[in-house]
């Protein structure tokens, strides 16, 4: 078996991870798991594209701190094991 070198270029994947391609996807994920009464915080971070659910009213809030709402969302177990 021949001998095989890879080498992650890390600049490539860096510049890939902040372009906007990338951050446009993460907002369409994140807008499609948007519970009611939250919106979404896209962010660019030095690394990487970042997007937050935060909420925006009350209720949302609350049902947030009782239910784990945004965590549920993104695939989090939430609650007590």
């Amino acid at each position: 078996m021949a001998d095989f070198r890879f080498e992650l270029n890390r600049a490539g994947v860096r510049e890939l991870l902040l372009s906007q391609g990338v951050a446009d996807l993460l907002e369409d994920t994140a807008q499609g798991r948007l519970p009611p009464g939250c919106r979404t915080d896209p962010q660019a971070g030095r690394n990487r594209r970042n997007v937050r659910i935060v909420t925006e009213t009350a209720e949302a809030y609350r049902d947030n701190l009782e239910n784990n709402t945004l965590l549920k969302a993104i695939g989090g177990k939430g609650g007590s094991q």
